[in-house]
């Protein structure tokens, strides 16, 4: 009988000691949840910002190359030279 109560008392232990574990879970489930929820916002801001860097910087190209072609095109309809645009004519 004095086996049973031991028995009994080790369990009460083993209960209340796995009820503290599941609360301080809970509270680092919910820190772990905070945290990646910050985490998440501030890495989408950052590709955001690299996303628009790269539409930027594509249509800069795509512009300086679509001003290039139309000036290219222009010289050679008047009959010049690619080169005399470029600089490297070599006439004097």
């Amino acid at each position: 009988m004095i086996d049973n109560l031991i028995s009994l008392e080790r369990r009460g232990e083993s209960l209340d000691a796995m009820q503290q574990s599941a609360v301080q879970l809970e509270l680092e489930a919910g820190k772990f949840k905070q945290t990646a929820k910050t985490l998440k916002k501030k890495w989408w801001w950052k590709n955001c910002k690299w996303g628009t860097a790269a539409i930027v910087t594509g249509a800069v190209v795509l512009t300086a190359a679509a001003i290039l072609f139309a000036v290219m095109s222009n010289r050679r309809k008047e009959g010049g030279h690619v080169s005399d645009m470029v600089g490297g004519g070599g006439h004097g």
